[in-house]
C-alpha cells in the first residue's frame, strides 16, 4: 500500500488526472493514462534544499513539455 503513495506514482497521477485525492490509489495495476507516464516522469534528489529535517518536505516540481517549454513550481 505504501508503494502507492510513492512521489513518482503521485506525480504520474496528477499529470493524467489533473489532481490526486483518496480514490486515486485504487488497489490494482494503474489506469493507462498513468501507466503511459511511468516511464516519462522521474525523480532527482535536490542537494540545494538542504540537509535540515523540515525540509526534506519539500519538493520542487519541472515539466518539460513536448514543445519544448520547461514549467517549474514557485
Amino acid at each position: 500500500m505504501l508503494a502507492s503513495f510513492h512521489p513518482g506514482r503521485c506525480a504520474r497521477i496528477a499529470l493524467a488526472d489533473g489532481r490526486v485525492d483518496l480514490d486515486s490509489f485504487e488497489d490494482g495495476p494503474p489506469p493507462p493514462a498513468v501507466e503511459k507516464l511511468m516511464s516519462r516522469v522521474s525523480m532527482v534528489v535536490d542537494g540545494t534544499l538542504g540537509a535540515e529535517r523540515e525540509q526534506h518536505a519539500w519538493s520542487r516540481v519541472t515539466v518539460h513539455l513536448s514543445d519544448g517549454q520547461t514549467l517549474h513550481s514557485p
